[in-house]
């Protein structure tokens, strides 16, 4: 599953030219982006960095009580547990995984849709 949820916001904060997207406009930016990497090769380096990363995120998080409650909640409410040797998943995951997930979230059943606020 994949939720993207975005929200108008004034944009004279940003770098000067940024204007805001439409939201179908960015609909159709977040389906082109699935498009391109659905089709695209992740390099073995770029790979290897992003799982370096997430082990030193998920091992700075041991000695915080929340990761604790967040990890066993998730244990009782999806009846997995994704603590245990999470250091070898991450190492079993390949570049081929990676972009056969993101090819099924690119090609499965999506439900779109377009919420927008209220005209005062």
């Amino acid at each position: 599953n994949m939720s993207v949820s975005v929200e108008a916001c004034d944009t004279s904060g940003f770098a000067a030219g940024t204007v805001a997207f439409r939201p179908v406009r960015a609909l159709f930016a977040i389906r082109s982006v699935l498009k391109d990497l659905s089709e695209t090769a992740i390099p073995q380096g770029s790979l290897d960095i992003y799982k370096a990363t997430l082990k030193n995120a998920l091992s700075s998080c041991l000695d915080d009580p929340e990761y604790w409650m967040e990890t066993l909640s998730r244990r009782v409410i999806y009846g997995k547990d994704f603590h245990t040797d999470y250091q070898g998943k991450i190492d079993a995951v390949t570049a081929d995984m990676v972009r056969e997930i993101i090819l099924s979230l690119d090609n499965g059943t999506k439900v779109e849709y377009i919420v927008r606020p209220k005209i005062k």
